[in-house]
């Protein structure tokens, strides 16, 4: 894969060191396992201190009612799965899923299947393996992504594995709302990530002042097509859970403007992930620190 161009999207070439770094990366991901196991006890033993204590003070300050043990045992077996993931991502086609798409009686697989909708992901359990599950249930989905500025070898590398996952995917840029209407249009259900920070709807996410993405309640309000919430769950007998659900309009979406509607529905999602994060800490990725820079919000009186 180029490592200038994608998709019709150009992108800065690389550093030479950059370069260096990013064939060396590729090379351990598709190393044979014997050699990515070595690799795994290696970042475990070198980064497990410094990246333990990292998610336990995420933890501690998002759930401050867990006790020292219940944050212990969270942190370790957050950080092997999360190490585990990295190290073998391109096993992801190996993996076994189950896909839970029942809700009030209604198969919301066979509606995705007839029509394309905006569904919001969250970094829980594996996270790009809710795309290949869709894709491989009859439901065709592309994963919107980044434009790569902040980490250039991160951003190729993840391109790379998409492409070797054959996860189709649409990248950020000038014209990404148009191509994300024009998947719809095409009947290909965009896959948004929601649960980082960006520029979006300011809200309080799980007690502190920050922002969650607005893209995919914007994409449902203006496309006027339903929302799904999908996710993944790790389970220890070897099978991945992907869950989808259908966020619901508000009673009085009619009466409400475009912008009160957009909000209306990134309120609602918001209130169901952090109710995924408070019932499934295990599963959600605490490694990226969401909250450093953020403050507490006010208590309610």
């Amino acid at each position: 894969m180029s490592s200038t161009v994608r998709d019709g999207h150009c992108a800065e070439p690389l550093k030479p060191l950059q370069s260096v770094q990013l064939k060396l990366a590729w090379m351990l991901l598709c190393a044979p396992r014997p050699v990515r196991k070595i690799l795994l006890g290696l970042l475990k033993k070198l980064f497990s201190g410094r990246l333990l204590r990292k998610i336990r003070t995420s933890i501690r300050a998002v759930l401050p009612d867990l006790n020292e043990a219940e944050v212990d045992s969270i942190s370790r077996y957050n950080l092997s799965q999360s190490l585990d993931q990295v190290i073998n991502i391109l096993d992801y086609d190996e993996v076994s899923f189950r896909l839970d798409a029942y809700q009030q009686g209604h198969d919301l697989a066979a509606k995705l299947r007839n029509q394309a909708a905006v569904i919001a992901s969250m970094h829980m359990g594996f996270a790009d393996l809710p795309s290949l599950a869709l894709n491989r249930s009859g439901i065709v989905c592309k994963t919107l992504i980044g434009r790569g500025t902040s980490s250039p070898v991160l951003h190729y590398l993840g391109q790379r594995c998409l492409a070797r996952l054959k996860i189709p995917y649409v990248k950020r840029g000038a014209n990404t709302l148009m191509e994300l209407i024009g998947c719809l249009r095409n009947g290909q259900s965009p896959i948004i990530h929601s649960d980082l920070r960006d520029r979006g709807y300011r809200c309080c996410f799980m007690g502190y002042r920050t922002s969650i993405p607005n893209t995919a309640a914007a994409l449902a309000v203006l496309a006027n097509r339903p929302l799904y919430f999908c996710y993944g769950q790790f389970n220890p007998g070897g099978i991945c859970r992907v869950r989808l659900e259908q966020i619901p309009f508000p009673a009085n979406y009619q009466q409400m403007n475009k912008q009160q509607q957009i909000n209306s529905l990134s309120q609602a999602l918001l209130k169901r992930m952090e109710a995924l994060i408070v019932s499934q800490p295990q599963d959600w990725f605490w490694l990226y620190r969401r909250f450093k820079a953020c403050q507490r919000c006010p208590r309610a009186s």
